[in-house]
C-alpha cells in the first residue's frame, strides 16, 4: 500500500517516520483484536522516503547495467586515450630533435607541455562535439530498449507507457566538459614525458627507433588490448547469459498460449456481472477453432513481481515472513498452463458460499520448503506468522514453475481458487492455449468479448511469448552494447598494434633492408615483427583475463546460467585478439616485405 503525504514546513523525514510508526503500530493491534489471523502483521515493514525524484521502481531495476554501462564507455575513453596519446608520441618522436632545438634555445618545459596538451585539447573538443550531437541524435533509437513501465499505482503489473525526459541540462554538459577535459589531459601526458627528457645531447643525437619511446609505446598498447579483453568477456557472457535465459525451463507451455487482461470495473461491472464475464469468456475461448484450454488468474507471469504471504502449519514455529508466493487461479489453469500434477488433483467449480478450510494447490518446491518429506495432500495451513485456525487445505501438487521471470529459482506458490459470488472485482487475466501460433486466435478472442458486451475490451493483449522475451530487454541491451563495444574496442587494439609495428619498420629500416640484402627469407621478417608483437600481445590479455575475473564478481547479478571465470567467453576472447594481431600484421608486414634493400642501405 502506497500514501502520498505532503509533510509540514521543517518536518524532516525522520519525524514523520517515528510519528506514522506510532499510528501504524495502533492500528496493527486493533486489526489483530477483531482477527486473530492477522498475528504477524504488525511485523510488515513501513518506509518513508521523498518522491522528488519520482516513485517508478525503474531505477532501482536497472542502476546495476547502467553503471556497467557507464564502466564500458569509461574503458572505452580510456581506449581512446591511450590511443591518441599513442599517436601523438610518435608524432612527438618525429618532431623530437625541433623540440630539443626549442629546448636549448631556453623554451620552459611547460611550455613546451602546454603545446602537446592544446593538440590533444584541440581533437578532444572536435570529437566530443560531434560525438554529443549524436548522442542526443541517436539517443530516442536506444530508448526503444526500454520496456514498458510496469510495479505502479495499484495493480502492481499493469504495463505503463513510459515517459523519460531527455532535456540536457547542466548536469549533463558538466560532465560531459570534465569528461572531454580528462581525455585531453590523459591523451597529452605521454608526448608531454616524452617531451620533458633532460638530456639533450641524446635527444639531438637519437635516432627514430628509440628502445624506450617503442617500450612505452608498447606498454600502451598492452593496456589497450587487455580493455579490449575485459570488454569482449563481459559481452560473450552476457551473450551466454541471454542464451541461457532463452532456453531456461519455465515449467510452462509458454510457446502457446495468448494472454487477455482485463479489468471489469473499466465497464462498470457489479460482482454478478464480473463473474458471468469471466466464466464465459473461458467457456467461449474454450470453443474456438485451434484452442485446446483456456482459464482465468487474478496475476500474469513474467512481470518481475507478484503477490506473497506468510505460512504457518500447525505444530511449526512462526514462519518466514513473506516465505511463498500466491496466485488465484480458476480450476481449468493447470490445464492451460500445460502444468502437470504430482500428487493430488486440481480445483472444482463449486457452488456458492464459503469454503472452510479452502481447497489450495501448491507446488513442489512448497512441498520442499514447508511440510519436508510428508505427504501434501490434507495438510492444512494458515497464511499468518504463527499458528490460530485452519484457513486452506491441500488438495494437490504440481510442478514447479517460473512466477515473475526468468532468472529466479521457481519460488514456493499456492494457488486459490475464488472466483465466484462473493469475490471482489478486480483485473483478470484470460490465458488461451493453442495447438500452433497463440496469436492466430487474438482476434477471435477479442470478437467473442464483443460478442458478450460490446461495451468491455481487454487492455492488454499479446503472447505469452512476446510477454517474457520483452523482460529480457535488460538482457538484449546490454548484449547490443557489450558487442557494439567490443567491436569499437576491437578496432582500436588494431590499431594500436599497427601503429606499433609501422613504427617499428619505419624506425628499422635500414636493418630490415639489410637482413633482406643479406638473403633473410620473408618468414625470418615475419618473425621478427611477431617478436615485436606477442610480448605486447600477451601481456594484454593476461591482464584482461585476470581483470575479468576479478571486474566480474562484481556483475555477478547480471549473469545466469554461467560462470563468471567463463572458458568459452576467455578462449574466444583469446582468439579474438591473436585474430587482430595477425590482420594488424597484414600490412606493416607487407610494407616490411616489400623494402628495397639498396635505398633502405642508402638512407641516412
Amino acid at each position: 500500500m502506497e500514501i502520498v503525504a505532503r509533510l509540514r514546513p521543517g518536518v524532516a523525514l525522520a519525524q514523520a517516520l517515528a510519528e506514522t510508526s506510532v499510528l501504524r503500530d495502533r492500528y496493527s493491534q486493533e486489526a489483530i483484536r477483531h482477527d486473530p489471523t492477522r498475528k504477524g502483521f504488525e511485523e510488515g515493514r513501513l518506509e518513508i522516503r521523498s518522491i522528488a525524484r519520482g516513485t517508478s521502481p525503474f531505477r532501482d531495476q536497472v542502476v546495476t547495467a547502467l553503471w556497467l554501462l557507464l564502466a564500458g564507455a569509461f574503458l572505452l575513453l580510456l581506449m581512446v586515450s591511450a590511443n591518441v596519446g599513442s599517436l601523438l608520441l610518435a608524432r612527438a618522436s618525429a618532431r623530437e630533435k625541433e623540440t630539443a632545438i626549442m629546448l636549448a634555445l631556453g623554451a620552459p618545459r611547460s611550455r613546451i607541455a602546454r603545446l602537446w596538451l592544446t593538440e590533444s585539447l584541440i581533437l578532444t573538443v572536435a570529437g566530443g562535439v560531434l560525438g554529443t550531437w549524436a548522442a542526443w541524435q541517436t539517443l530516442p533509437l536506444w530508448l526503444r530498449w526500454l520496456p514498458p513501465a510496469r510495479g505502479i499505482g495499484i495493480d502492481t503489473t499493469e504495463i505503463r507507457t513510459r515517459a523519460l525526459d531527455l532535456h540536457p541540462d547542466f548536469r549533463v554538459a558538466a560532465f560531459g566538459i570534465a569528461v572531454c577535459a580528462a581525455v585531453a589531459l590523459l591523451s597529452s601526458l605521454a608526448p608531454a614525458w616524452r617531451s620533458s627528457r633532460r638530456d639533450l645531447w641524446s635527444a639531438l643525437k637519437i635516432a627514430i627507433g628509440d628502445a624506450r619511446h617503442r617500450r612505452f609505446q608498447s606498454a600502451l598498447c598492452a593496456l589497450q588490448i587487455a580493455i579490449c579483453t575485459v570488454l569482449l568477456v563481459f559481452s560473450g557472457l552476457m551473450l551466454r547469459t541471454l542464451g541461457s535465459l532463452k532456453a531456461a525451463n519455465t515449467g510452462i507451455d509458454e510457446n502457446h498460449i495468448a494472454v487477455f487482461r482485463m479489468d471489469p470495473l473499466t465497464a462498470q461491472y457489479n460482482k454478478q456481472q464480473a463473474e458471468s464475464v469471466q466464466w464465459r469468456l473461458v467457456d467461449g475461448a474454450r470453443a474456438l477453432p485451434g484452442v485446446e484450454a483456456a482459464a482465468i488468474a487474478s496475476r500474469p507471469l513474467m512481470r518481475g513481481i507478484g503477490l506473497v504471504n506468510s505460512v504457518v502449519f500447525p505444530g511449526q514455529p512462526p514462519g518466514a515472513p513473506y516465505g511463498t508466493s500466491i496466485n488465484t487461479v480458476s480450476p481449468e489453469y493447470f490445464e492451460t498452463m500445460g502444468m502437470k500434477f504430482t500428487a493430488g488433483h486440481g480445483f472444482e467449480r463449486r457452488e456458492p458460499g464459503p469454503h472452510k478450510p479452502a481447497p489450495v494447490v501448491v507446488n513442489r518446491a512448497f512441498v520442499r520448503r514447508f511440510l519436508k518429506g510428508r505427504n501434501p495432500v490434507g495438510q492444512m495451513f494458515a497464511a499468518a506468522r504463527t499458528w490460530v485456525a485452519p484457513e486452506f487445505e491441500i488438495i494437490g501438487v504440481v510442478n514447479d514453475t517460473k512466477y515473475r521471470s526468468l532468472r529466479e529459482v521457481p519460488p514456493p506458490i499456492y494457488y486459490t481458487s475464488d472466483f465466484g459470488p462473493g469475490r471482489e472485482i478486480n483485473s483478470f487475466v484470460l490465458q488461451v492455449r493453442t495447438r500452433g501460433n497463440p496469436a492466430g486466435v487474438i482476434p477471435a478472442v477479442q470478437k467473442l468479448l464483443a460478442s458478450i458486451d460490446p461495451r468491455a475490451s481487454f487492455y492488454e493483449v499479446e503472447t505469452l511469448q512476446d510477454d517474457i522475451a520483452r523482460s529480457l530487454w535488460q538482457e538484449r541491451m546490454l548484449v547490443a552494447l557489450g558487442t557494439a563495444f567490443g567491436i569499437f574496442a576491437i578496432v582500436l587494439a588494431a590499431i594500436g598494434l599497427y601503429g606499433i609495428l609501422a613504427y617499428f619498420i619505419t624506425g628499422r629500416r635500414r636493418e630490415i633492408g639489410l637482413r633482406m640484402a643479406l638473403g633473410a627469407l620473408p618468414v625470418n621478417v615475419s618473425g621478427l615483427l611477431l617478436k615485436q608483437l606477442m610480448p605486447t600481445a600477451g601481456a594484454g590479455l593476461a591482464g584482461g583475463a585476470i581483470t575479468s575475473v576479478a571486474a566480474g564478481m562484481l556483475v555477478r547479478s547480471l549473469a545466469y546460467g554461467v560462470s563468471m571465470a567463463d572458458p568459452r567467453s576467455l578462449a574466444s576472447a583469446l582468439a579474438i585478439i591473436v585474430f587482430v594481431t595477425l590482420a594488424a600484421m597484414a600490412v606493416p608486414t607487407w610494407r616490411a616485405l616489400h623494402v628495397d634493400p639498396a635505398s633502405a642501405l642508402r638512407q641516412e
